[in-house]
């Protein structure tokens, strides 16, 4: 089995790598270490050659890629964050990968179930961040989901392994930052001292309610959706589609994006409201425009998803 490892030179990522280099002759694995750098900190360079250096004593096969960041129309997190997930994704089409492995912890659940919370999530969004995922055909695995920071930071020390320190990690410019830093150790003192496990377990619940419902949402995706793979596009009766009951109608608009653009990032709570404000509008015309070009037209008797043709 071949799996990409990204490797950001932290110490979940140095303790992931490690594990899986530990086990990759009992489990049969053959390892490609993939480093991205942003070249947003000053140190970026030194983080590279950490992780080169790591993956050469470990006999590992060792790629990265540097690609300037710009904040632009996106904040910088999230365009760095779509790069280097573009990056891992190449990789992994080079190398004829498996999947994609990456080093994200219990703590990791956590914080971005209530980031979710603060920004508005539905019960997809609850879900968070999954042991496994298949993203533009892409296998995501996550094998330290299961394991908190503090385990981590054990098996560095027992191990006696190094990594890099990421200072921005200890600013409160990023939400997530914020949460990590500041308002769960609020939450821990005054609220819950097992905030962190309630999260979790909210996360947990979420996904096994979700995965039901999907799995009714594909069936009756299946059932009403007419697809062209040539035009990239899905129609839906509305009068059949209004059928359902409303939580099947946002699974089956959401799996109709995710059939026009190949995922649903980028797809939020606010963007299914409108299309649902959409189809309850008297007129018998309108659209709505989503991110990655895809947009939502409403005609006659017709519900249309499709890329943008402007």
């Amino acid at each position: 089995m071949k799996i990409i490892v990204g490797v950001s030179g932290g110490p979940d990522s140095i303790a992931l790598l490690h594990v899986l280099s530990k086990l990759r002759h009992r489990l049969g694995l053959k390892i490609y270490v993939a480093h991205f750098n942003h070249g947003i900190r000053s140190e970026a360079a030194k983080d590279q050659n950490f992780v080169k250096t790591f993956s050469k004593q470990l006999n590992l096969s060792f790629y990265s890629k540097k690609e300037k960041i710009q904040k632009k129309n996106k904040s910088l997190e999230e365009r760095a964050r779509e790069a280097r997930f573009a990056f891992l994704c190449a990789l992994a089409k080079k190398t004829n990968a498996d999947a994609i492995a990456l080093g994200h912890t219990q703590n990791d659940l956590a914080e971005t179930v209530l980031m979710r919370i603060i920004r508005g999530s539905g019960l997809l969004g609850l879900r968070s961040i999954l042991p496994k995922r298949i993203i533009n055909k892409n296998a995501i695995i996550r094998p330290l989901l299961c394991v908190s920071r503090t385990e981590v930071n054990k098996y560095l020390k027992k191990h006696k392994l190094k990594y890099c320190v990421d200072k921005t990690n200890s600013q409160q410019d990023f939400l997530r930052n914020k949460i990590r830093l500041t308002l769960i150790p609020i939450l821990e003192k005054n609220y819950n001292p097992n905030i962190k496990e309630i999260l979790i377990s909210l996360s947990q619940t979420s996904s096994l309610d979700y995965e039901y419902l999907e799995l009714q949402g594909r069936k009756a995706f299946k059932k009403l959706s007419k697809n062209s793979v040539k035009l990239k596009s899905v129609h839906l009766n509305q009068k059949n589609f209004k059928n359902l009951h409303p939580a099947l109608q946002r699974i089956v608009v959401r799996l109709s994006i995710e059939n026009v653009q190949g995922s649903m990032r980028r797809l939020t709570l606010k963007h299914i409201l409108e299309i649902e404000k959409l189809l309850k509008a008297d007129s018998p015309y309108g659209v709505v425009s989503l991110p990655q070009g895809v947009e939502v037209l409403k005609k006659h008797q017709d519900l249309l998803i499709q890329k943008s043709s402007h």
